[in-house]
């Protein structure tokens, strides 16, 4: 039987810190709420474990198409910390993954436009 770990269960509690609390948003009507959910961003885009399982990383949204990388400590003993930010214009995080305890390499990908073409970019970046 599976009996889950503690730093398991902190990651649990993190995570749903980050997810907050329902019923807090104000009354909507019916076609406000629909709307919401329409256009609504996952609230975490992607979420992994460091590989000593110390830590959680996650992407956020933020304003307009932007994207932000949140670290903190399994524990809870230190506030989350944002490490790179892309605010979608033209550039989007698209994802990352752990290379060690202490770091990540992220994939920023955009779409610009050079003289009548748009062109695809993406790039490595470690943190």
């Amino acid at each position: 039987m599976f009996a889950p770990t503690r730093p398991l269960a902190a990651l649990f509690a993190t995570l749903l810190m980050i997810a907050g609390t329902p019923g807090t948003a104000p009354a909507q009507t019916a076609s406000e709420a629909l709307a919401a959910k329409f256009g609504a961003r996952a609230i975490v885009a992607q979420a992994s474990l460091s590989p000593e399982g110390e830590q959680v990383a996650w992407i956020a949204p933020i304003a307009g198409q932007g994207s932000v990388l949140v670290v903190t400590s399994v524990t809870g003993d230190a506030a989350p910390r944002p490490i790179l930010k892309a605010d979608g214009e033209p550039e989007r995080l698209q994802g990352f993954d752990w290379v060690s305890e202490q770091l990540l390499v992220c994939v920023l990908v955009a779409l610009v436009t050079v003289g009548t073409e748009i062109l695809p970019y993406s790039r490595l970046i470690g943190e």
